[in-house]
């Protein structure tokens, strides 16, 4: 996706146009899909709050995805997506047809070791209730998985062929399994989580169909997203 806007209706003009489906894993998603969809997201809502400058353009590059560009700034946008993925490849067993339509939630951990097909085959026919969550454990648990896509993107932006910009932003695609959580509770779970490392990411995001998280250093909002595409 690259585009110039050269004001807040105009930018708003060029993203409802924009498609930012994202087809079902078996039906031939791709890393473009979501970035199109988070970075849409991100933009409308920011447009809608205020906080950007104009004219600005987008361009999609790699290394880092995104540069959003203003009249005296460059940001640098690395994108990523928050899924287990042993339950992404349950999705896509799921959807060939394994197991019953209606399953329990499985509660996932950053950074599990892959699995095999027909474990995974088994584990979805199974259809075992877990354990679950009690008490703040969801919220704790959202937070622990932003944070472990925050610390492998922060080993990628210190690679070589990573150009960084006047502001780095990472834009988190928010799809990891759990139940209903206090977002608030979570994303300060989130920040406390990021406390007293370096974090060489000037703002983080995360983005979901509901809300637009910002986590800059030691403050942090939630703006529900401006969905332009209802």
């Amino acid at each position: 996706m690259n585009f110039t806007a050269q004001h807040s209706a105009e930018l708003i003009d060029i993203l409802q146009k924009e498609d930012v489906d994202v087809p079902l894993r078996t039906e031939g998603r791709t890393t473009e899909h979501t970035e199109n969809y988070a970075i849409c997201f991100l933009l409308s809502t920011l447009a809608q709050q205020d906080r950007l400058n104009y004219p600005l353009s987008l361009t999609h590059i790699d290394r880092p995805d995104f540069v959003l560009s203003f009249a005296n700034k460059n940001i640098g946008i690395e994108h990523t997506e928050a899924v287990p993925q042993n339950e992404a490849a349950k999705d896509a067993l799921r959807e060939q047809g394994v197991g019953p339509d209606m399953h329990f939630l499985s509660r996932a951990f950053p950074g599990e070791k892959r699995r095999k097909s027909k474990q995974l085959k088994k584990e979805i026919e199974a259809d075992a209730m877990t354990d679950g969550w009690s008490g703040n454990q969801p919220e704790h648990g959202w937070a622990d998985a932003m944070k472990f896509f925050v610390d492998e993107k922060l080993q990628k932006l210190h690679k070589d062929g990573f150009v960084k910009h006047e502001e780095n932003w990472l834009l988190i695609y928010d799809n990891w399994p759990l139940p209903s959580i206090n977002r608030e509770l979570a994303v300060s779970y989130f920040e406390m989580n990021l406390a007293g490392q370096k974090v060489d990411f000037d703002r983080i995001y995360v983005v979901s169909d509901a809300y637009l998280c910002e986590i800059l250093p030691g403050s942090e909002y939630i703006f529900q997203v401006n969905d332009l595409w209802k």
